[in-house]
């Protein structure tokens, strides 16, 4: 499935018959990567709601809805509409429903008040939190019984649950995610998930306890991971909570502290209406944090630096110093890597103004490291974002994975292709360069189209297919 996701990637209107007969499969993996194909193609980026009319199943209709909304691809006002359909099921209005009550919206809570009813363990306590979540005080008993359940999926439904309530602000249920947190029943890291909820959604004795579990602990590994819970919900509590951190004599947790009061002090959700001239500069207390390395910590700075928290002076000093990181010793390299791939990512498809020329004077900073080279490239290679051409216009990698990288950003942006590159193209899909599969598969769609056999080649790959019934599991 990853060759799908590949292709996919390219959102390619050209590639429409290919996802229009990968619906029609019987296969639900396959069908699902037809429609979002097909949603991604769309110059609005959102799914079709005929093609979700035609799907009578409502296994199927969970599945396609509920990868949309995971995705992005699904507005409110479609789930407005799909709500008020007769055709669908109470299991499907459930998950439409946690867009909808997230957003503010009310919706019928007798569709909800039958969901929580049902047979299914995770069905009804997401209906009976989305009733918490719209006042209904007596759906907060349900999730108690939760706790006491002795369903095998009840830890994962648990997770679920406080998963959904911090993505999307479902406040009222803040309490039950206290209490599930000071429960000593509850298996560890969901303590910890309980808690990181209370203190997310403003949970009153939240940070007391928090305070509490840290002093409490001499175990370093518990200290860091109660430190960087904390990080994780520093755009939503009040920047003195991390002074215990900041005194506390050890590094790692000092300077843990330093950003997460940083980040408290400067969020977009408290400072909203503060000039870029009150923000105080605290870019120091992001690099020095991002450059210890530490992976699980540089995780949390970089979902931070892309959220809508973030300021943009806060996103380009975490982005930078995660490029910077790079550089590194050999420990963690990997993830470091993995890191800044994403960093270029996420500067491109953001604020691709600012991108081009950082990511250009990084390229010139890195020739000759091959490692640093191909990191800056992937991350070029995997946005959705044509000015990435401009990044590598002159550049001359270092070795052949550089060159081929570079040449499958000029092969799906650029007006014209050389001889060179189409040659090269031509390698990488035969496995001469190196790359990974999935961008072999990218790269052969991308050489039939600067040849003008795209469509004669989909044709026979969808008449093959057919042929031999592939599309039907």
């Amino acid at each position: 499935m990853r060759l799908l996701r590949a292709v996919r990637h390219l959102q390619d209107p050209e590639l429409k018959p290919l996802y229009e007969q990968l619906l029609q499969s019987d296969s639900l993996v396959l069908k699902t990567h037809g429609f979002l194909g097909l949603a991604e193609c769309n110059p609005h980026k959102q799914v079709d709601l005929k093609l979700l009319a035609d799907v009578k199943d409502q296994t199927v209709l969970g599945q396609l809805v509920g990868a949309a909304m995971d995705t992005d691809l699904l507005d409110l006002d479609q789930a407005r509409d799909l709500l008020n359909w007769g055709n669908v099921d109470d299991s499907v209005k459930v998950v439409l429903a946690t867009k909808l009550i997230g957003a503010g919206e009310e919706v019928d809570a007798q569709v909800l008040q039958r969901a929580a009813g049902g047979p299914s363990l995770s069905e009804r306590s997401l209906a009976a939190m989305l009733l918490a979540q719209m006042g209904d005080g007596r759906m907060l008993e349900q999730l108690s019984e939760l706790d006491g359940s002795h369903d095998p999926e009840r830890d994962i439904v648990r997770a679920m649950l406080l998963k959904a309530a911090m993505r999307m602000e479902y406040r009222r249920v803040s309490v039950w995610a206290y209490s599930l947190s000071q429960d000593e029943r509850t298996p560890p890291p969901l303590r910890l998930l309980g808690l990181q909820t209370a203190l997310r959604l403003g949970q009153a004795q939240a940070r007391r306890a928090w305070e509490s579990a840290l002093d409490k602990t001499d175990d370093p590994a518990m200290k860091i991971r109660l430190a960087i819970l904390a990080l994780q919900v520093a755009p939503w509590v009040e920047e003195d909570m991390f002074e215990e951190l900041e005194d506390s004599g050890d590094e790692l947790l000092a300077d843990i502290g330093r950003a997460g009061r940083a980040i408290a002090s400067q969020s977009e959700a408290k400072n909203s209406g503060k000039s870029k001239g009150e923000a105080k500069d605290t870019g120091a207390d992001f690099t020095r944090l991002v450059k210890r390395g530490h992976p699980v910590v540089n995780n949390v700075m970089l979902a931070f630096a892309e959220s809508k928290e973030a300021g943009e002076e806060q996103m380009r000093v975490i982005l930078i110093a995660v490029l910077d990181a790079l550089e590194g010793p050999n420990r963690d390299r990997s993830e470091r890597t993995e890191q800044a791939m994403e960093a270029v990512e996420s500067l491109m498809e953001k604020r691709p103004d600012m991108a081009v020329n950082l990511i250009k004077e990084r390229l010139a900073q890195a020739q000759g490291s091959e490692d640093i080279e191909h990191a800056l490239l992937m991350g070029l290679v995997r946005c959705r974002q044509p000015r990435a051409l401009e990044v590598v216009e002159g550049f001359k990698p270092a070795d052949d994975v550089g060159r081929s990288l570079a040449t499958l950003i000029r092969a799906r942006y650029a007006d014209t292709l050389g001889d060179d590159d189409l040659s090269r193209l031509g390698l990488i899909v035969r496995g001469g360069s190196g790359l990974e599969e999935a961008l072999r598969l990218q790269a052969g769609w991308l050489y039939l189209k600067r040849k003008g056999q795209e469509q004669q080649a989909l044709s026979q790959v969808l008449a093959d297919d057919r042929a031999q019934g592939k599309t039907k599991g």
